[in-house]
């Protein structure tokens, strides 16, 4: 899951129902995690503003499937 929401200056992962249960990798744009490769995997992108126009563009073409909310 990439959260793509926020000030880039003052990132925060927002609290959603089930967060702390998640397994699976959890970041944000504005801190990137660049150990994580993204190649084939399904991917949950949050955010329409810049970080999310920014952002879909470059997985898109690697990831298996994109969900953008």
């Amino acid at each position: 899951l990439i959260n793509a929401i926020g000030h880039f200056n003052e990132w925060k992962l927002p609290e959603y129902p089930g967060r702390e249960e998640y397994t699976g990798v959890l970041f944000h744009s504005s801190h990137w995690n660049h150990n994580v490769d993204l190649n084939g995997k399904r991917i949950a992108l949050i955010g329409n503003g810049a970080s999310g126009l920014q952002v879909l563009p470059s997985i898109q073409p690697i990831a298996q499937h994109v969900d953008h909310y």
